[in-house]
């Protein structure tokens, strides 16, 4: 008898499907994989009626060191098909908050990507080096059922049969949000954006984030423009009070500009049975530091990583995942109030409200407060972030961990 097949089918084709796509191809390499004696079928299945939206995104030196091990990517001869600039960190314009820019310096390069074209070119090339083990289908789910033994897709074309599927189809319904699958976090910081390409070409190899009245907006330079995000409360600013400071800092007219808005949320099971959640259907707090294409990619890896450790034990690897996935939501919200939780002298609304919703949060979280106790001296690493790196933030934003004490 042959090696064991597993068919794991990738619903969606944005950039949650790539990331999840160069994961399981990174883990597929390593040895506990051929230790386990089992091949692995990955189908992707696209709609071709939801294209891939065109935003600039950041990505992580964790995810960049997945994909240069999964695919023969290069940093040199690739980067240009995807719009790509290299990232060495990111910079924190925050004089006005507390008088300092800051660096958040990388060991390693991450990239800034178009995520349209970056999707695109991460499954041409997976289709290309593993042509035995890369399928790709253009179609549209209808919906998918699951039983002991492998989940059904019923697609408009065809019907599919898979031993798991990672599920990245985008927002949940307002149906699904509203039931028990999905919870709110404690802390909601900014839930809308107005977005703004501005063609000058910048040359800069960092993400930027630079602190206003209402929130924050980020920067994100590609090769041929720089993709600006300016974020703030619907709750607390209005749209059209947004809307005219946004124009002011910038020096432009931001009536046709593209907007979003969101609630935050999060599903509180990575995994069901056989189904995985991935991309914004898993959760969607806000777009700081990166946080949302490195924990697709915690996930995949950590999923394959499951199956060989456990000899592919369905109820162990739910039991496992699930309950790293409630630590790791915890600690994201954690690592999301250190943003608003230090020395702001901007008196807003906002800002107002923000900073002592963030320092609760701290104060209450009893990981975070771990986190305090054993950082006496200097921090330590949390979460994502090595010491180094939290070190960088703590002083950046100058928070004082004593304050933040639980008394």
């Amino acid at each position: 008898m042959g090696p064991k097949t597993i068919h794991v089918g990738i619903l969606g084709g944005g950039t949650a499907g790539a990331v999840n796509l160069i994961a399981l191809l990174y883990h597929m390499k390593q040895p506990s994989w051929f230790r386990l004696q089992t091949k692995l079928k990955i189908t992707c299945i696209h709609d071709p009626k939801i294209p891939v939206t065109q935003v600039g995104e950041s990505v992580t030196p964790s995810v960049c060191f997945t994909l240069l091990d999964a695919l023969k990517f290069s940093m040199l001869q690739d980067l240009d098909p995807v719009d790509g600039t290299l990232r060495f960190g990111a910079r924190y314009f925050w004089d006005k908050a507390n008088g300092q820019t800051f660096d958040i310096p990388y060991t390693s390069p991450g990239i800034h990507v178009n995520s349209e074209k970056f999707s695109y070119k991460i499954l041409d090339m997976a289709l290309k080096e593993f042509p035995d083990n890369v399928t790709l289908k253009l179609d549209h789910v209808v919906n998918y059922t699951q039983d002991r033994d492998s989940v059904t897709v019923v697609g408009e074309n065809e019907t599919y049969t898979f031993d798991y599927i990672i599920d990245c189809m985008g927002t949940p319904s307002k149906e699904d949000l509203a039931s028990d699958a999905y919870s709110a976090p404690e802390l909601e910081t900014v839930n809308s954006v107005i977005l703004y390409p501005d063609f000058t070409q910048t040359h800069e190899m960092y993400t930027s984030s630079y602190v206003h009245e209402n929130g924050w907006m980020f920067g994100v330079p590609l090769s041929h423009r720089k993709a600006y995000g300016y974020l703030y409360n619907k709750d607390i600013t209005s749209p059209e009070e947004a809307s005219k400071h946004f124009a002011e800092l910038k020096g432009i007219d931001t009536s046709s500009l593209r907007r979003i808005s969101w609630k935050h949320y999060y599903r509180k099971k990575v995994i069901d049975r056989r189904v995985v959640t991935s991309g914004n259907r898993l959760f969607f707090f806000e777009p700081h530091q990166t946080l949302p294409l490195h924990l697709y990619n915690m996930v995949a890896i950590d999923f394959l990583t499951k199956v060989a450790n456990t000899r592919n034990d369905v109820s162990t690897i739910n039991k496992e995942m699930n309950r790293g996935w409630g630590d790791a939501v915890e600690k994201m919200q954690d690592i999301i109030a250190i943003n608003y939780a230090g020395e702001c002298n901007i008196k807003s609304p906002f800002w107002d409200v923000m900073k002592n919703r963030a320092q609760q949060r701290l104060r209450n979280s009893d990981r975070f407060q771990f986190f305090v106790k054993t950082s006496e001296g200097k921090p330590q690493g949390y979460f994502i972030h090595p010491e180094k790196v939290m070190s960088e933030y703590i002083n950046g934003y100058k928070i004082n961990l004593k304050e933040l004490k639980r008394s």
